[in-house]
């Protein structure tokens, strides 16, 4: 959910990897920085598995971590359709 005056936004996902057990979510936030705009992300992974959740979680950050420059891509295309594109 983005909210445009503020923007700020939260988001919820539900990976592939034992949905129900597995849940991430967070917000984003952007704010004028130099000559372009700071964007903040933040994040809680929870994992709901005895024994194995540490596991699990490593696993969960390590598919954000590689889907980041795909997100960042995405992110960066969405900021200038919106009229927020800053430089790189």
């Amino acid at each position: 959910v983005y909210c445009k005056a503020d923007y700020r936004g939260d988001w919820i996902t539900t990976p592939n990897v034992m949905p129900g057990k597995v849940t991430t979510s967070g917000g984003f936030h952007f704010n004028p920085y130099q000559d372009g705009i700071l964007w903040t992300l933040w994040g809680e992974i929870k994992v709901n598995v005895l024994a194995v959740g540490s596991a699990i979680e490593k696993a969960v950050i390590k598919n954000i971590e590689e889907s980041n420059e795909r997100y960042t891509q995405f992110m960066k295309q969405w900021l200038r359709t919106q009229g927020l594109e800053g430089k790189e």
